[in-house]
């Protein structure tokens, strides 16, 4: 296995062959958005990362207990409160910052 390797494709279909706990760290941008399953999506993420790994999301997950732009259309949302507790129970340490609204970064370590 590389160093590092960028993917580029349908997420989690994108990572088959690749084993498990091999990634250190991993960026995911702009995928949770366009996953129709959020579930299989984090258990992905839990599956590819190393102990003590760190994976960044990258998403415009409205989070429905922050404002939300009214130009910003998405089924894409989540309560800060349900996204903690359902990502603790998959995560050692769960973060998530919204540096901006519709911007938000999950950070996750397994």
């Amino acid at each position: 296995m590389p160093e590092s390797l960028i993917l580029h494709g349908v997420f989690p279909e994108s990572t088959n062959g690749i084993g498990d706990g091999t990634a250190k760290a991993m960026a995911v941008s702009d995928t949770l958005e366009y996953t129709p399953d959020y579930v299989k999506f984090f258990d992905e993420i839990s599956r590819l990362l190393a102990p003590g790994g760190t994976a960044i999301i990258s998403c415009p997950v409205i989070l429905a207990d922050k404002p939300k732009p009214a130009e910003f259309d998405t089924d894409w949302v989540f309560t800060e409160k349900f996204l903690n507790q359902y990502l603790s129970e998959r995560f050692s340490s769960v973060r998530i910052d919204q540096p901006e609204v519709g911007h938000e970064l999950i950070i996750v370590k397994k």
